[in-house]
């Protein structure tokens, strides 16, 4: 018996041996082949040869490799869009405790000020002293609400002005 492919791409087919004396094409019992094994013969202790692209074998493996590659792709993505929401939430609490220090400097209300700049659900708090400092507090929630929410903040320090009492 012989080993050859199918022309249809199905893989080794086996097929009878010509009619010859032993040794010629098959091993004799106990010896090795006498001569090389015909034009396109497969030997057995070669790997199968592989598909080519395209063919049956691999129909459908792009859509399964992209349904269990796209769970972590929409985490990913998740991740980073919290990520850039929770920079602009804290760019958003400098600017407001920016904000509430430098109206608080000139004797005003500076909490109310910097809630105004503040990003929603956020906590305003200043202190009064030879130096006004204000503190904002605001949590971000994660898209998806799955997770606990982060607390990000920012702080400004302002010098009262002369003459005002914060």
């Amino acid at each position: 018996m012989t080993v050859t492919n199918d022309r249809r791409g199905r893989g080794p087919v086996q097929q009878p041996a010509p009619a010859g004396p032993v040794g010629v094409n098959e091993p004799a019992p106990g010896g090795p082949v006498s001569e090389p094994a015909p034009a396109g013969a497969v030997s057995l202790n070669e790997p199968a040869p592989v598909a080519p692209p395209g063919s049956r074998r691999e129909r459908g493996a792009a859509t399964a490799e992209f349904a269990v590659a796209m769970p972590g792709v929409v985490l990913l993505l998740l991740v980073g869009l919290t990520a850039v929401a929770a920079l602009i939430a804290k760019v958003e609490c400098v600017d407001a405790a920016r904000e509430a220090a430098r109206v608080a400097a000139r004797g005003a209300d500076g909490a109310a000020a910097g809630a105004r700049a503040a990003p929603a659900h956020a906590q305003v708090s200043v202190s009064t002293g030879r130096s006004v400092r204000a503190t904002v507090t605001a949590p971000v929630i994660p898209l998806g609400s799955v997770l606990s929410s982060l607390t990000v903040s920012g702080s400004a320090v302002a010098e009262a002005e002369p003459g005002v009492v914060p």
